[in-house]
């Protein structure tokens, strides 16, 4: 992905980076700097007012299209999970299913109910999700084996790229291990992660690269390959 000029006044502005195959970019600053707006417009949940976006050379559109961005492969992880990342009262086998059912699960408009379970079982077993049965409501999970299926439904598409804002908040340290081996596991297969987060160590620790924000503005871009990381002491002089 190639993002160039970038602007959402008041948001952000001039917002410029290529993401490459494999790779996780991390955007950091204080809260209210301009990062998960960043993610938003990126995931075509709002739209950006000036600059451009491109995947494998082709223009996305700046208007705001969430569908458009699913279709290329493009998914999202919001900060809030409850409000925006899964329905409450739905079962763990739905939450897991429903972005994929029109493209994997159906046919003529005919639920296939057999492969849907079959993946349900197999990604659940993957992602070590704990939970009583396929068919219990996803309130009664605890935040971590929520936290998995949100990041599970983008597995059963074809995932390019994978926005996270805050993709371990309110979770446990199990869990947030498990979460991170995830992402490590999905890079490896070609999968490219921008990151956002107002934890330094996640964000030092996930990163190959960390764009640093500043009341809008990306101030710094710090090399954060494993040989090169950067100090928390770094990140904090570069927010402030």
């Amino acid at each position: 992905m190639k993002v160039d000029g970038l602007g959402c006044e008041p948001h952000f502005r001039g917002v410029t980076f290529t993401l490459h195959a494999g790779e996780v970019v991390g955007l950091g600053g204080m809260r209210g700097a301009g990062k998960s707006e960043v993610g938003e417009v990126l995931a075509g949940l709002r739209p950006a007012a000036s600059g451009s976006l491109s995947l494998r050379g082709k223009e996305l559109p700046l208007s705001g299209a969430p569908n458009e961005r699913i279709r290329q492969g493009i998914a999202y992880v919001p900060q809030e999970r409850h409000r925006d990342g899964v329905m409450l009262d739905l079962s763990v086998a739905w939450n897991l299913t429903l972005a994929a059912l029109p493209r994997r699960f159906s046919r003529g408009g005919v639920l296939r109910r057999r492969q849907e379970m079959a993946a349900v079982a197999k990604t659940m077993d993957e992602l070590r999700v704990r939970a009583p049965s396929t068919g219990s409501a996803i309130r009664s999970l605890s935040g971590g084996n929520q936290q998995k299926i949100v990041l599970g439904k983008w597995l059963l598409g074809d995932l390019r790229i994978l926005v996270m804002d805050n993709p371990t908040r309110g979770v446990d340290a199990g869990a947030k291990h498990e979460i991170y081996a995830l992402i490590r596991g999905l890079t490896e297969r070609g999968v490219s992660i921008v990151v956002i987060t107002d934890d330094l160590l996640e964000l030092i620790g996930l990163s190959d690269r960390i764009l640093i924000f500043n009341d809008g503005d990306v101030v710094q871009t710090l090399d954060a390959s494993p040989s090169d990381k950067p100090t928390e002491q770094a990140l904090v002089q570069q927010m402030v």
